[in-house]
């Protein structure tokens, strides 16, 4: 009998198209994976409103992982966390704002963004859930805080040598295609999150999908990763297998093979 699968996607630009909710076709297939006996599992950089922004109510009631695996969800309810540290919250924001970079920070359900900044993404926010944005700054003080993005690093600032020299040596952070920076908590990877989820469960082979620089140690340490359209040299020279394609069929194929 062949082993059951744990099939793993990330969102944008490998399932997820230009922030357009799931393509009917690529949602088929995902229930497909569903009635053969397999398991879903997302794994994003998006947060909870910016992944139910883009996935039906049924996929989100699957485990995913957020925030480039600063916490975890199943059925809605979190099952792991790693926030960044609360104790150096205000130091690093104090940090960041220095640089003179739009950012925003991420904390799950809300996000902030200082109101003397402007970005067309802050737009993009405030039509995911206007209601999920906080004013008051104090309030990050008070709750997780799981990734910091800038997004925009018009100063070019160094900022793996900045922080370091303020003492935060050991945060994540990832250089996204975009231009965009995340900063997220010490080992914080997606394949980090998947481990802790999945413990010894080892009866399972785990295919896992991704596009970015995000998605290497997921790609990396699965028995079967597969780079589409990849957006980084480093993530074609680890998967084994590029999907190169404009159009969802390559993609679809590639997860019926596995079936």
């Amino acid at each position: 009998m062949d082993r059951k699968k744990i099939f793993v996607f990330d969102l944008d630009g490998t399932i997820i198209e230009n922030n357009q909710p799931l393509d009917n076709s690529i949602n088929d297939v995902l229930k497909k994976l569903i009635c053969c006996g397999h398991h879903i599992i997302f794994s994003t950089a998006r947060s909870i409103r910016g992944a139910a922004h883009v996935l039906p109510e049924w996929c989100q009631r699957h485990t995913i992982i957020y925030c480039n695996g600063a916490f975890a969800e199943q059925n809605k309810k979190l099952i792991f966390s790693t926030p960044i540290a609360s104790d150096r919250i205000a130091n690093l924001l104090e940090i960041v704002d220095l640089t003179g970079n739009p950012y925003y920070v991420e904390l799950g359900h809300y996000f902030y963004h200082p109101d003397s900044q402007h970005h067309s993404f802050y737009n993009s926010l405030q039509l995911e859930g206007p209601a999920d944005y906080i004013q008051d700054k104090s309030i990050l003080f008070e709750k997780p805080v799981y990734k910091i993005v800038i997004l925009e690093n018009q100063k070019q600032t160094n900022f793996r040598q900045l922080l370091s020299l303020h003492a935060f040596h050991n945060l994540e952070m990832y250089y996204h295609s975009d231009g965009s920076i995340d900063i997220v908590a010490e080992n914080c990877t997606k394949w980090t999150a998947l481990s802790h989820i999945l413990g010894s469960h080892t009866a399972y082979d785990i295919i896992s999908f991704g596009n970015d620089i995000n998605d290497i140690d997921l790609l990396k340490y699965s028995t079967f990763g597969i780079a589409v359209n990849p957006q980084c040299e480093q993530l074609k020279q680890i998967a084994d297998k590029v999907l190169d394609f404009q159009g969802s069929h390559h993609l679809i194929n590639t997860i019926l093979d596995f079936i």
